[in-house]
């Protein structure tokens, strides 16, 4: 079987020049991209992006997500309409960064995310919910598997802590495997110091191979089922790949 590889990318100007970079991820073996875009992207833009990522049988998925979708989702609700033309949708959302974090914003997360999923499967999107490793840790154990079980087709993990990853993930594969929902852990890339990332939440210094040594590593230990990996994000990934 073909090892899953996606790639994140926040930055829309990546639109304007489909084939370059599908071709890159070509190269280097991606086989899907989690594409944010702006309101200010053309509509024909986007066609001809997704169209050159099919043609290089690339699934394209719409990325999108803000921290106060938690309490307000009509915007998910949108983004998941627009995602009836891309191959499904990753939605990003981390209510834990909202001021006054507490369970009641958590329960209503769930339930966004709920309701959410439930649009996405009515409209036949591919929902990916985007997690950090640390729900569990927080006392969010219960919520996790709400999430897991009922608000989406699989997660896709901010699995960022270096010589962690196969114990921090533990959780949420055992709830995957149960509710046989896909599972994918990210690596960062980016350098410390940006978005207050620490030396030992990425690979930029590290590189590459070290990542794909990492993931070898976790997915021998999870081999009762499929792994997926996900580096965060292209304009790193690129390089880091030089």
């Amino acid at each position: 079987m073909k090892l899953q590889k996606s790639l994140f990318s926040w930055f829309s100007k990546e639109l304007a020049h489909p084939e370059a970079f599908f071709s890159f991820l070509q190269q280097h073996g991606i086989t899907a991209i989690y594409q944010h875009v702006t309101p200010n992207d053309m509509q024909e833009t986007i066609a001809r992006f997704i169209k050159r990522g099919r043609q290089a049988n690339v699934k394209v998925f719409l990325l999108a997500g803000e921290a106060n979708w938690a309490l307000e989702p009509k915007d998910l609700h949108r983004h998941i309409e627009q995602a009836t033309k891309w191959d499904g949708i990753v939605v990003d959302v981390e209510p834990y960064l909202l001021k006054g974090f507490n369970k009641e914003i958590m329960a209503a997360y769930v339930s966004a995310m709920r309701n959410a999923y439930q649009k996405a499967h009515s409209l036949g999107v591919s929902f990916i919910l985007c997690i950090p490793y640390f729900y569990d840790s927080l006392g969010f154990t219960a919520e996790l598997e709400v999430l897991i079980r009922d608000c989406c087709d699989g997660v896709t993990i901010m699995n960022y802590y270096r010589g962690q990853e196969i114990p921090h993930i533990e959780t949420e594969a055992s709830l995957c495997h149960l509710h046989q929902k896909t599972l994918e852990t990210i690596y960062e890339l980016q350098p410390p110091g940006k978005h207050d990332l620490k030396d030992i939440n990425t690979y930029y210094h590290l590189g590459l191979k070290k990542v794909d040594e990492n993931f070898r590593t976790l997915a021998k230990h999870y081999q009762n089922q499929e792994v997926k990996i996900s580096y965060h994000e292209f304009v790193y990934f690129q390089e880091l790949a030089e």
